[in-house]
């Protein structure tokens, strides 16, 4: 398995990290060469205490684009120039869930 819904998505990226860790999924876009080993995350930003979102996309970018809200962060148009996460989500393959396959992880997130 290496697909979830979108929504099991927002659940998961709903969970808090203040003071614990962060979430990090490793993903790929379907039958794509440009996105073939990317990743997103939701981390605390120490310097203010608050949580954000994040995108590790390369190589067309070569820093990370960070966003305060979820609903920037899903609809920021990031993927080839025009289109967001959300908009592609159904191409969107994950190799990891905090380190570990999508599978195993999941379910902790959705108990």
């Amino acid at each position: 398995m290496n697909k979830c819904s979108w929504q099991d998505f927002a659940v998961v990226m709903a969970e808090e990290v203040f003071d614990k860790y962060m979430t990090e999924i490793e993903f790929y876009i379907d039958d794509c060469e440009i996105y073939k080993n990317e990743f997103i995350c939701k981390y605390e930003y120490n310097e203010t205490k608050t949580e954000m979102y994040g995108f590790g996309i390369f190589p067309e970018e070569t820093q990370e684009r960070n966003y305060r809200t979820f609903e920037e962060f899903a609809n920021a148009k990031v993927f080839y120039g025009k289109q967001s996460l959300k908009d592609i989500w159904d191409r969107v393959s994950i190799f990891s869930l905090g380190g570990a396959p999508l599978e195993e992880m999941l379910p902790y997130y959705l108990d």
